[in-house]
């Protein structure tokens, strides 16, 4: 793209916006139960320790009170928690642990916007379309075309294609392009159901969803 000034008004929005690390939140957050962990961890009070959160989140996950958790249960999450999740969460800088060990939220933005609320709690409605919406957003050019499409609603291809790159393409340049689009990112568009491609396969239409479009009006608007 050109420079902010030159840029068309959608790719000032979504430059302005974005983070660094932006993908790997993402990424994390692709992820159901590491969603309820930060659901859990949110509602707290104060730190809570490892074992703790793991029978929370498991009684979160079953139904049950947290005293009806099984020794079982409680075990097998809590060792997923200490070698897996943890670990990415507080690489991603969305937790950290006090020196007592406990679990803390940080200062990480994402915790101090509404998107937090909006977003996790999509998970007590569409667990799957919120996992799969988060997996679409892992890639910063799928958020550039959802963005694009959102603003623009339909365009074909070639539109998408030269807007992204914003100048006309001919030959084998516009090939690539094209190709990247088909097989790469409109497929993984068309399964989580947020587009629909016309049967020539040279329109986009956006359709969005649900935890998309609180995505949009929480993240992308401010």
């Amino acid at each position: 793209m050109g420079t902010a000034a030159n840029s068309p008004a959608w790719y000032q929005r979504f430059t302005a916006v974005e983070r660094d690390g932006a993908s790997e939140l993402y990424r994390v957050l692709a992820d159901e139960r590491r969603r309820t962990l930060l659901s859990v961890l949110r509602q707290c009070d104060t730190p809570v320790s490892e074992s703790r959160l793991a029978r929370l989140v498991t009684a979160c996950e079953t139904g049950n009170s947290a005293n009806a958790v099984t020794t079982a249960d409680h075990e097998r999450v809590q060792l997923l928690f200490h070698h897996v999740h943890l670990p990415h969460l507080e690489a991603a800088g969305l937790i950290e642990r006090a020196d007592n060990g406990q679990i803390i939220c940080t200062q990480h933005p994402f915790w101090a916007s509404s998107d937090v609320r909006t977003l996790l709690t999509q998970d007590q409605v569409a667990p799957d379309t919120t996992t799969m919406t988060f997996d679409l957003l892992t890639d910063e050019r799928r958020r550039a075309i959802l963005t694009l499409l959102k603003d623009q609603q339909e365009l074909t291809v070639r539109e998408v294609a030269e807007e992204l790159t914003e100048t006309p393409l001919t030959g084998q340049e516009l090939s690539k392009v094209t190709a990247e689009l088909v097989h790469c990112h409109l497929p993984k568009l068309k399964e989580a159901n947020v587009v629909q491609v016309d049967s020539s396969g040279s329109r986009i239409c956006y359709t969005g969803n649900v935890v998309l479009e609180g995505w949009f009006s929480e993240v992308r608007t401010r």
